[in-house]
């Protein structure tokens, strides 16, 4: 069965938040360029898909803003730390599972 575009597009995001950006946010010495490039990237999709995902994506939306501040202004940590809380959420709109608070899937 295929993803619905918007559940791959977030499944996709989590792949660049967990498999791309926080490992190398975690190295002694991160790649400031792969940093960039990938969170840009991310930030865009982020950007396009936000309204498809309701609720949450204006949430992803306003947090990939403060993400792109963190990094323009060198801090790594408090950026690896905002993007291991985006990660579940994406997650949960990648699977279609419903957000336990609010029921829906989103």
């Amino acid at each position: 069965m295929e993803l619905e575009p918007a559940r791959r597009a977030a499944w996709d995001a989590y792949l660049v938040v967990t498999v791309e950006l926080l490992p190398a946010l975690d190295r002694d010495s991160v790649d400031a360029w792969h940093v960039v490039a990938e969170l840009t990237g991310l930030a865009a999709s982020i950007r396009l898909w936000a309204p498809g995902w309701g609720p949450t994506g204006a949430v992803l939306a306003a947090a990939i803003d403060t993400a792109l501040r963190l990094r323009r202004d060198g801090h790594h940590n408090d950026l690896a730390r905002l993007l291991r809380v985006l990660a579940p959420r994406l997650f949960r709109l990648s699977s279609g599972r419903p957000n336990p608070r609010t029921r829906t899937g989103y």
